[in-house]
């Protein structure tokens, strides 16, 4: 009895030993798999992003890593890119027009900077893949601090593509940072991967708050983002929508459906900036 029960001990002993060797397998492959996902750029990535795609340095920051790392794996290239500076109209809207004035933006007030990607591969059969960016950053601090919406729009004959999940537009990504000019570093006050407004082919936006900063080495940058499809059968040329929609006083921006795509509605108290810009696919 002693000898079967020192066998069945061992017996024991042993399968609790590969029961525990099973599971740290399990885990450390878990682990592997979570720290490939979560691994910051390297510096080729980081070249590739910023002499290749024309990303500065901030921006790349502001990038989620599976999206950069995305970018780069499928030897994204510009198709398309713009950079417009904008004055924007901040003065006499209020009846307060002394006050205003004394912060009113002036000339050259906001850099509206963008591009269109296209992607080697694709995730969509069938679909080749493209990437629209747009960043802008406020030179000149605005007076109203209230909310601000971006729109990326495509034209309905274009006949975009946007992935969803479980009812919602994927591939979008918005961002939203302070920049202090004496530091050079940049703090992200908000964030989202959910479009504000979305349609399904005429495409997204994104509303966002601009932080209220009296500082005067803080400037207010951000960018949107949108992947999108098009069908490979279709060839041409097309038009990405890109707009700002800048709220003064209480009239926050609003969006409609134009032959263009997705754009900010026409309103009394809303400051529209907008710029196309052409790509081929």
């Amino acid at each position: 009895m002693t000898i079967n029960s020192s066998m069945m001990d061992r017996k024991i002993l042993i399968s609790i030993f590969f029961i525990f060797l099973s599971f740290f397998g399990l885990f450390s492959l878990k682990a592997e798999a979570s720290s490939v996902e979560d691994s910051p750029l390297t510096e080729d990535e980081k070249q590739y992003l910023i002499n290749i795609l024309k990303f500065s340095e901030v921006e790349v920051d502001n990038l989620p890593v599976e999206v950069a790392k995305d970018l780069v794996k499928k030897e994204a290239k510009i198709i398309g890119e713009f950079t417009e500076t904008f004055d924007m109209a901040d003065a006499g809207t209020s009846s307060t027009l002394e006050e205003i004035e004394v912060f009113a933006i002036s000339d050259s007030d906001m850099t509206f900077r963008g591009k269109v990607l296209a992607l080697s591969s694709s995730s969509v059969s069938g679909y080749d893949a493209f990437y629209a960016y747009v960043n802008y950053d406020w030179l000149n601090r605005p007076y109203w601090k209230i909310t601000d919406k971006i729109t990326i729009g495509f034209p309905d004959f274009l006949g975009a593509y946007m992935t969803t999940s479980n009812g919602k537009i994927t591939g979008h990504h918005s961002s939203h940072w302070v920049y202090n000019t004496n530091t050079r570093t940049s703090t992200t006050y908000y964030t989202s991967t959910t479009p504000t407004d979305s349609h399904p082919s005429a495409g997204v936006s994104a509303a966002f708050d601009l932080y209220d900063s009296i500082s005067t080495n803080h400037r207010l940058q951000g960018q949107v983002s949108q992947y999108f499809y098009v069908k490979k059968t279709l060839s041409g040329k097309a038009n990405v929508r890109f707009e700002y929609g800048h709220q003064q006083v209480a009239f926050s921006p609003n969006v409609s459906i134009f032959p263009s795509g997705l754009g900010i509605a026409p309103a009394v108290g809303v400051d529209t900036k907008q710029w196309y810009e052409s790509f081929e696919y």
